[in-house]
C-alpha cells in the first residue's frame, strides 16, 4: 500500500495524524524515505489494527531513547518503506531529558486538506523538525529560537537493549569469493535492521590492535596464539551484545583453523560464538578469485564447507562466479525467511 493511500484511509476513518516528514504530495511519492507520523496514543490500537490488515508488521527492536515510538513495514510490498510512528510528541534531548512539543493539538486542528490528505502547516512542521533532529545535530541556536514551543522534561532513557532474540547469518568462504560484497549488498537491500560483525582473523576484525600484534609475534607458540585470539573474540562478543536484541546480525567469517580442531578451544568457541540461523558458504573459481584479490589467493575452499558441516547448522553453498549479486541476495533472503521463526523474532503483527 502506498503512502498516499494509507493517509487517505486515516482521513476517512477520522484517525487524527500529523505528518512529520514527506509533507507534500511530491514527497509522498519518494519510497526511499520513511514516512514519519504522529498518532495520538489513544488511537494506537485503532491505527495498528488498520495497518496490520494492510500487511504491515511492527519491528520488535526498541528505538533507543523512545518509549512510545515504533517502526512498521510491509515486507512483501514492492514499494517497501517504513512507517516511523510517534505516539507522543516527545523527542530525545539527551540521556536524561526529552523535549515535549506543546502545540501538538493546535497543529492537528490547523492542518490543511489536499486531495484526501491532511498536511502539516509549515510553521508547526519546521518547529517539530528542529526538535526531532536535535539529538543528532545538537543545534543549540535553532533550539533557542523555538524555546517557547517545548518544555524540557526529566525522562531518563531506560530502554534496555540487552534483551530479546536476534537472528544471525554467517558468511564463510575464501578470500576473493565475494563474502564482504554480498554482506554489504544484503545489508543495503534487506528490510531488517542489521549489524555487521566479524569473528575472523583479518586485521580489520580485531577488537584491539595490541591483541593483533601479540598474535603475530607469538606465531611460534600456537597455544599462546590461540589464547590471544580467544581473548579478542570475547571482547568482540561483548561489543556485539548491545546490537543483539531483535536485529539481524551478519557475521563475516568464524576463526576457521580453531574450529577444525577437536580440543578445548573448539568446545569453548561453540559456546562463545553466536549461533547462526543460516550459514552461507560463498565460493568462486580460482580465476575470478585471483582477479578480485591476487595477493590473498589460497586453495582452501573445501575447508569452509567442512566447517559449515561441522557446526551442524542449516547451510547453503553458493557459487558467485556466474550468478549476479542480486540473484544471490534474493536466494539468501528466501532461504532465511523460509523459517518463520526467523521473521517472528524480528517482527510481529
Amino acid at each position: 500500500m502506498n503512502k498516499k493511500k494509507i493517509l487517505k484511509i486515516l482521513t476517512k476513518k477520522n484517525i487524527d495524524y500529523l505528518l512529520l516528514s514527506s509533507n507534500s504530495l511530491g514527497e509522498l511519492n519518494n519510497y526511499s524515505k520513511d514516512l514519519d507520523l504522529y498518532i495520538p496514543y489513544q488511537n494506537k490500537i485503532l491505527f495498528e489494527n488498520l495497518i496490520y490488515k494492510s500487511g504491515f508488521y511492527k519491528r520488535k527492536e526498541k528505538i533507543y531513547g523512545y518509549k512510545k515510538r515504533y517502526f512498521y513495514i510491509n515486507p512483501f510490498d514492492t514499494k517497501r518503506y517504513f512507517l516511523d510512528v510517534y505516539y507522543n510528541a516527545t523527542f530525545r534531548y539527551n540521556f536524561f531529558y526529552t523535549l515535549k512539543y506543546k502545540f501538538v493539538d493546535e497543529a492537528i486542528k490547523n492542518r490543511f486538506y489536499n486531495k484526501g490528505i491532511f498536511f502539516t502547516k509549515k510553521k508547526y512542521f519546521s518547529t517539530i523538525k528542529i526538535l526531532k533532529k536535535y539529538d543528532e545535530n545538537k543545534n543549540h541556536k535553532q533550539l533557542f529560537k523555538i524555546r517557547n514551543s517545548y518544555e524540557k522534561k526529566l525522562d531518563i532513557n531506560t530502554n534496555n537493549k540487552f534483551f530479546g532474540r536476534s537472528n544471525c547469518i554467517l558468511f564463510l568462504g575464501s578470500d576473493g569469493a565475494g563474502k564482504t560484497t554480498q554482506i554489504k549488498f544484503f545489508q543495503k537491500k534487506t528490510f531488517f535492521k542489521t549489524f555487521i560483525c566479524s569473528f575472523g582473523l583479518s586485521e580489520k576484525s580485531w577488537a584491539l590492535n595490541f591483541n593483533l600484534l601479540l598474535f603475530k609475534k607469538l606465531s611460534k607458540y600456537p597455544k599462546m596464539k590461540s589464547l590471544i585470539l580467544i581473548f579478542d573474540l570475547i571482547i568482540r562478543k561483548i561489543k556485539l551484545l548491545r546490537h543483539l536484541p531483535n536485529r539481524l546480525i551478519l557475521i563475516d567469517r568464524f576463526p576457521g583453523y580453531l574450529l577444525l580442531q577437536r580440543n578445548l578451544y573448539y568446545y569453548f568457541l561453540k559456546i562463545l560464538l553466536p549461533s547462526p540461523d543460516l550459514i552461507v558458504v560463498v565460493h568462486a573459481s580460482n580465476k575470478i578469485r585471483k582477479k578480485r584479490k591476487p595477493l590473498e589467493i589460497k586453495n582452501d575452499q573445501h575447508k569452509w564447507i567442512k566447517i559449515a558441516k561441522k557446526l551442524k547448522y542449516n547451510y547453503i553453498v553458493l557459487n558467485t562466479s556466474n550468478i549476479s549479486i542480486s540473484e544471490i541476495n534474493n536466494f539468501i533472503s528466501k532461504k532465511f525467511l523460509k523459517n518463520k521463526k526467523n521473521f517472528i523474532n524480528l517482527y510481529k503483527n
